[in-house]
């Protein structure tokens, strides 16, 4: 405890782990499944991106700078809303630890994700309209902000409820004994610990709010558009080739923030 709050170089560590063996089936079993699962890649995404590609090349110059623009609208929404959620969730779950009483409640208002976002949307103009007589559409961009906090609340909250877990008891009970304030034993004591989690929870929660169409297509100010609302604009026209440049962007981002989400994972069971 002391290493966090007073830069301790002394350290104490201690593991009872046992290791096993992994199972390791046959070699015809492995090629097997090799070929099954590589068959299902080939089917599920790499011909489509190659569709995908084939399309987007067919797109002019001028095509590539709008979609850029729309390109930069997700990219900051995706930043704004995911930073936003992270805090949130690391209040609700610090305290989802430490107030026993509340625990029914925070597990009630981190439970968006079970609901889908044209429901939240929906509920939020209502309820903007019933108690405040405006609709939430007026405050612009920050309604559809709080819309996707509340819809991808749930896999943060989770992460970060997991990770304050694994912090020992003991540690968590000696910290009332130092006369420190809360936001010091957070940032000295909580936070690195739990930033793998908080760097993981700002990843999905960021690859969600850039996929997410029903919210955003209901709550995004009038000409804001993502590269979401997009694809669902030109797709629903039948324009195949004019989706195929904001498609290719979304899986760019995507496939650039899963990679980056598991060499994170594989660092965490490496250590």
């Amino acid at each position: 405890l002391s290493k966090f709050l007073y830069r301790s170089n002394h350290s104490v560590a201690s593991s009872t782990a046992e290791r096993y063996e992994k199972i390791k089936p046959k070699t015809f079993i492995q090629y097997l499944f090799t070929f099954i699962c590589s068959l299902i890649f080939l089917i599920t995404f790499c011909l489509p991106l190659y569709q995908v590609i084939d399309w987007a090349i067919l797109n002019e110059y001028g095509s590539l700078i709008s979609n850029f623009k729309v390109f930069i609208n997700s990219i900051t929404l995706g930043i704004v809303a995911s930073f936003l959620t992270v805090s949130t969730s690391i209040i609700l779950a610090l305290s989802f630890i430490n107030a026993k009483k509340l625990r029914l409640l925070i597990t009630l208002s981190s439970s968006g994700y079970a609901v889908p976002g044209s429901v939240i949307a929906a509920g939020l103009l209502v309820s903007f309209n019933s108690i405040f007589n405006v609709s939430i559409t007026t405050f612009g961009i920050i309604g559809l902000i709080l819309c996707l906090a509340l819809r991808f609340i749930t896999p943060a909250f989770k992460y970060l409820t997991a990770s304050l877990n694994n912090i020992s008891p003991s540690s968590q009970n000696a910290l009332l004994g130092f006369s420190v304030s809360s936001l010091k034993a957070f940032l000295l004591f909580y936070f690195p610990q739990m930033r793998p989690a908080i760097l993981m929870s700002m990843l999905v929660v960021f690859i969600e709010v850039i996929k997410e169409q029903p919210a955003t297509l209901l709550l995004r100010p009038v000409g804001f558009e993502t590269l979401s609302s997009k694809i669902y604009n030109y797709t629903s026209e039948g324009q195949w080739i004019l989706a195929s440049l904001p498609s290719l962007f979304l899986i760019m981002i995507c496939l650039v923030l899963v990679y980056i989400l598991n060499k994170n994972i594989d660092s965490e069971i490496n250590n």
